[in-house]
């Protein structure tokens, strides 16, 4: 990856927050459709759901709501996108500077690597959870046709707070999104390495000197690395949706209450609605991610 290029924690975080913002721009409009597939009533005998599909969503949204609803909620977590992205790269290069490389040619094994992606994880739970709430509340609140609840972000951050306050109001859902995210940083980063080596993209002599990737390089493996992380967040990812959009009092239980819900209402299968979306966005969102990444570090390389 670009520790290749020694730069120090500085210089992770400053890419990684590039990067994270160059993800949400590309993905933005997929993950709102994603959500409101998560979030829609369970389908009932005779009566049709809101959505049909991810086309008929996107449609509705478009005709309800202008483009500009594919882009609702981005504000908040566009805000925190770049502290959050920034944040995780640091925390996995921080996470194999507290290890002693074991793999072959003294490079990190994928062990490693994976346990650094979850170390990352413990570094943007500090903000990552309050974000997604708000991001989700606005991006759902017009799913049902009603009038929308909140204003914009400010508003909603205030009444989510007086409401509730700020651990059972902002901080609703963090259980869920670290049970989401420390394993799913895991395979992000893990990907991301499996396939750079595939590529035969990065070597580590015994002068310990490094080459960066290439861009089509981290575009290929950044693609793949959204896929490593859904394929074990998309199911906490729909229980965190359904508990952080839901009513005060809904789930007096927390996630425990919305996974027994979706298992009685619509089996094994409702904890993948919106995976069409999900795998979609995946690609191009870590792409533009690693990509993001890789061209910061680059022009401060080149700076320095």
């Amino acid at each position: 990856m670009a520790d290749d290029i020694d730069l120090g924690m500085a210089g992770h975080f400053i890419s990684g927050g590039f990067g994270g913002m160059c993800a949400l721009i590309t993905g933005h409009p997929l993950d709102t459709i994603k959500l409101r597939l998560q979030t829609q009533p369970a389908a009932v005998t005779g009566i049709s759901p809101i959505y049909s599909g991810m086309a008929d969503c996107a449609r509705k949204i478009y005709l309800g709501e202008g483009f500009s609803g594919l882009y609702k909620g981005m504000l908040a977590p566009l805000a925190m996108a770049m502290p959050i992205s920034a944040l995780s790269f640091t925390g996995f290069a921080m996470g194999k500077k507290l290890q002693t490389p074991s793999g072959e040619d003294g490079r990190y094994s994928l062990t490693q690597i994976f346990l650094s992606g979850m170390f990352s994880a413990c570094f943007f739970m500090t903000v990552c959870p309050a974000c997604e709430r708000v991001k989700c509340l606005l991006q759902a609140q017009k799913s049902s046709g009603q009038t929308a609840r909140f204003s914009g972000v400010v508003d909603c951050v205030r009444q989510i707070y007086k409401e509730a306050g700020l651990v059972r109001g902002l901080y609703k859902g963090t259980f869920i999104t670290c049970i989401r995210d420390f394993p799913g940083m895991g395979f992000y980063f893990l990907t991301y390495e499996v396939v750079l080596r595939s590529l035969e993209s990065f070597r580590q002599t015994e002068t310990k000197s490094k080459r960066a990737p290439s861009l089509m390089q981290s575009c290929l493996a950044g693609g793949c690395a959204g896929f490593g992380y859904w394929s074990s967040a998309i199911g906490p990812d729909t229980v965190k949706s359904r508990l952080q959009t839901a009513p005060e009092g809904t789930y007096p239980n927390g996630a425990r209450d919305v996974v027994r819900e979706i298992l009685k209402k619509e089996g094994v299968s409702g904890f993948f609605k919106g995976s069409a979306p999900v795998f979609l966005r995946a690609m191009p969102a870590s792409a533009a991610q690693f990509i993001g990444f890789e061209i910061a570090m680059k022009f401060l390389h080149q700076s320095s």
